[in-house]
């Protein structure tokens, strides 16, 4: 199946296989920013697990991100409470899926489009959707669901549900990059003699 999805991918097509069946080894760091105000660690953190969880992924939240800086696997997330309007204008965060494992949240652009007791489930799914990104190694974005590149207000609705999914093709996708992470990871911790 990972050749299908692969040549797929490779050749433009969208035709897909079944995602793999979930298992309970996929995992991944995500640090949130010293000094992150405690309404998103105790409401936006716990909702984005629990969407990666529905798919088979544990994500470990890590304390800060310096403990990232050693964590060669690890995602860091900052967040921004003053984005220049210049900046990506019409985004909600900015990621790396070709580099550095980062993430930028405009949190004020979120603060601002939705009342501020619901700007932690916005900041929750703008999270995943950016870890999807980085997790997935692509700037794509899919039709429907998380992976849309502008939600519509049935979106948003179903985020306050907690019931806005992933697409087949994205946790497809999601699984085959933690696979490429985690053998990256292994590989780069092997010495030149362990090659041989």
């Amino acid at each position: 199946m990972r050749i299908t999805a692969l040549m797929s991918i490779a050749a433009g097509t969208t035709v897909w296989a079944a995602p793999p069946a979930v298992t309970a080894n996929r995992s991944l760091t995500v640090c949130l920013e010293t000094g992150t105000d405690g309404l998103i660690r105790s409401t936006a953190a716990p909702i984005a697990s629990r969407v990666f969880a529905s798919i088979g992924v544990r994500i470990n939240w890590g304390p800060d991100t310096d403990a990232c800086r050693k964590n060669q696997g690890a995602i860091t997330v900052h967040l921004s409470y003053a984005t220049r309007s210049t900046r990506a204008p019409h985004a909600w965060a900015s990621a790396r899926p070709f580099g550095a494992a980062e993430i930028v949240v405009f949190y004020d652009r979120i603060q601002e489009t939705m009342r501020t007791r619901h700007a932690p489930r916005l900041l929750s799914y703008v999270l995943v959707h950016e870890i999807t990104h980085v997790l997935q190694g692509v700037d794509g974005h899919s039709g429907v669901g998380i992976m849309k590149a502008a939600w519509d207000d049935d979106d948003l609705f179903e985020m306050n549900w907690e019931r806005l999914q992933f697409a087949p093709q994205d946790v497809s996708l999601i699984y085959l990059g933690l696979e490429g992470r985690a053998g990256r990871l292994i590989a780069s911790k092997l010495s030149p003699a362990g090659l041989q």
